[in-house]
């Protein structure tokens, strides 16, 4: 084994791991397509990591090197990535948190617990259970039984969802959107709420003034079914 082997070898472990400087590497590699013996090492080596098939003493010079460098680039690509990614969201969630503590306008972390209750409100509201209804919703003694009285009347609440780009703060105070499809005169209407979320409980305030049903043609049943569902203390 002469010299330039006993270098080589010498500097595999780094250069199969990538550490290898780049005049090392640039070495290591023209070494490993002339000799056949360090070519033999440094297959067993990367092996493991790159389950490649044994290079013959017939490859060509530049063609042994060439998978150790592509698996070490793909490496760095996708730690590099997967850095730059988790310093974005870092950055979004202490941005979120400055903004509970001193925006008090828009997005922030308290958005989501809200909106994570607000589906079980939801929930609740939907199957008529009163037990998750008292649980998910503050001040909701009389929800079930007007709800009940709705659908005796044919207004039933059929589905509905809390929408999560429609839960922010205003002025530190938290507002949310839940929207309930409700069956009624024959046709399927998409009903959004306005509503807050405090200690822990939904507390709804009323049909969204965007709706279009608050036109001239709003339905009869609109102002019920707001009153049902009115569960907000402004005190």
């Amino acid at each position: 084994m002469d010299k330039t082997c006993v270098l080589v070898q010498e500097l595999l472990p780094l250069y199969v791991d990538g550490a290898c400087t780049a005049e090392g590497a640039a070495v290591v590699a023209e070494h490993l397509g002339s000799c056949p013996a360090c070519r033999t090492v440094w297959q067993e080596m990367c092996a493991p990591l790159l389950q490649a098939e044994p290079l013959s003493e017939n490859s060509g010079a530049a063609s042994a090197p060439e998978a150790p460098f592509k698996k070490v680039k793909r490496h760095y690509v996708w730690h590099t990535v997967k850095a730059l990614v988790l310093t974005a969201l870092g950055m979004w969630f202490i941005l979120l948190a400055a903004n509970d503590l001193i925006g008090g306008d828009g997005f922030s972390l308290r958005c989501f617990p809200a909106w994570w209750r607000a589906r079980g409100a939801v929930q609740a509201v939907v199957e008529r259970d009163e037990a998750a209804i008292a649980r998910r919703l503050a001040f909701s003694g009389e929800v079930p039984e007007a709800l009940e009285k709705l659908a005796a009347e044919g207004v039933v609440i059929t589905g509905g969802r809390a929408v999560l780009s429609e839960t922010y703060l205003e002025d530190m105070f938290l507002l949310l959107t839940v929207e309930f499809e409700v069956q009624a005169d024959g046709q399927c209407w998409t009903v959004p709420f306005t509503g807050t979320c405090r200690s822990g409980r939904v507390e709804l305030m009323y049909i969204d003034p965007g709706w279009p049903g608050w036109d001239a043609e709003r339905p009869t049943w609109a102002d019920a079914l707001e009153q049902a569902l009115y569960t907000y203390d402004p005190g």
